[in-house]
């Protein structure tokens, strides 16, 4: 079998770096730190909420925010502000179990991580308010296909009819 695939026509599969596996090493790891700090630091009824509710509240964020297809598109500088904020709540949690060492150095990777991938978009990446200017009939320079051209008698020049 041969490792390379052949290529199809209109399809493009994503390059995928060690930085991108980091990432999401990082992002399962803090979806694991907060479910463990909600089951281990809480007491019964509410560990079970926290537990499950904090990698969920977690997931949800990461879909809407920060996905490679997020539900909304915000400014980098936003999408970074969550992503930090995700980052901050596990390492805290990891401090509120007696964890320092392993708090810091997640927040160590994480943030480096992050920072590592940051440096890679553009600041203009992903915005809704620029996207491309529709082109109007007057900007035209190749008349459409399916239009064909028709000479006008009253001012001699070409028309699209």
């Amino acid at each position: 079998m041969p490792s390379d695939p052949a290529p199809v026509p209109g399809v493009e599969r994503p390059v995928i770096t060690a930085l991108d596996i980091v990432r999401a090493v990082v992002l399962v790891v803090a979806v694991a730190s907060l479910a463990l700090w909600g089951f281990a630091s809480w007491d019964l009824p509410w560990n079970i909420v926290i537990g499950v509710g904090a990698p969920v509240v977690v997931i949800l964020v990461w879909a809407l925010f920060l996905s490679p297809r997020p539900v909304l598109r915000v400014h980098p500088f936003l999408r970074a502000a969550v992503e930090l904020l995700i980052y901050v709540g596990v390492t805290i949690a990891w401090w509120s179990m007696g964890q320092a060492l392993i708090g810091t150095a997640f927040a160590l990777v994480a943030v480096v991580a992050g920072v590592l991938s940051g440096r890679h978009l553009p600041l203009h990446a992903d915005l809704p308010h620029q996207r491309p200017r529709r082109r109007r009939d007057h900007d035209r320079r190749v008349p459409h296909p399916r239009r064909r051209l028709v000479r006008c008698r009253t001012t001699d020049r070409h028309q699209q009819g």
